[in-house]
């Protein structure tokens, strides 16, 4: 039994998925639409009910969301699958070539500093050639495209950028891939050296953890990762050098 009060949670609360919608008007409502991380979000009814695919398989490896998704839906008639499983590693629920439509909405975001490279080459898996992977992020637009496609057979459909977050079709091509390539592609460089120079310029001596956390994160960033989890994450030292940050970004991203 789960000891949290679990409710809908929505990632990218700004992304309006009526501007997304478009994006995927040509593919087929038949095929399988698979949302791997769909977590407790309503991104799963809306493909079904407001975009009209009719076979829609949710997946999410913590089982106390799926049970809360599946009751949710308990008195529809028209359902979608929700299935405990792990997006990175899903080839007992999602056949090869099986899909032809996979959504992420910020399952990729949170992997990025951990499987990221298990979970994208597991959707190439599952997604059948000419399928597509629809992508919303609060990540910078250039660097998802560079990097998803620089190693993987996918390449770049169309896209939306609103603001702080991005929503990108990418078109899976015929073609293999190496897992340490992707890994590669996705290991996003910490700090970029533009980036290292306005650190440099602005930061001074030792800062103190809200300044730091400041200087260090977009106010993107921010709505995603609160002060008070970065806080959590930054140990026991209240004030920070650059060197420090830099440690921590090096450990963290």
């Amino acid at each position: 039994m789960t000891s949290y009060e679990l409710r809908e949670f929505e990632w990218l609360p700004d992304l309006d998925l009526a501007t997304v919608e478009p994006l995927v008007a040509s593919i087929d409502r038949d095929g399988l639409c698979v949302v791997p991380g769909c977590g407790t979000s309503c991104v799963s009814a809306t493909l079904r009910d407001g975009w009209g695919f009719r076979r829609v398989l949710s997946l999410d490896s913590d089982a106390a969301a799926i049970d809360f998704m599946r009751a949710r839906q308990r008195d529809d008639a028209r359902r979608c699958d929700f299935v405990v499983a792990d997006a990175t590693d899903c080839a007992d629920v999602v056949a090869d070539g099986a899909a032809a439509l996979v959504v992420d909405k910020s399952t990729l975001d949170c992997l990025l500093c951990g499987d990221a490279a298990a979970y994208a080459c597991s959707v190439a898996r599952m997604l059948a050639v000419g399928g597509c992977f629809l992508v919303m992020s609060f990540h910078d637009a250039e660097f998802l495209k560079a990097a998803l496609c620089a190693a993987l057979p996918f390449c770049v459909e169309r896209e939306v950028v609103r603001e702080k977050d991005v929503a990108l079709l990418l078109r899976r091509t015929a073609g293999a891939w190496e897992p340490e390539a992707v890994a590669a592609a996705l290991l996003r460089p910490t700090v970029p050296p533009e980036r290292l120079a306005r650190l440099r310029a602005s930061w001074g001596g030792a800062r103190p953890l809200r300044e730091a956390y400041d200087l260090l994160f977009s106010d993107a960033l921010k709505a995603e990762y609160a002060f008070a989890d970065f806080e959590a994450d930054a140990g026991s030292a209240d004030r920070w050098s650059l060197d420090d940050a830099l440690a921590f970004l090096r450990r963290t991203q």
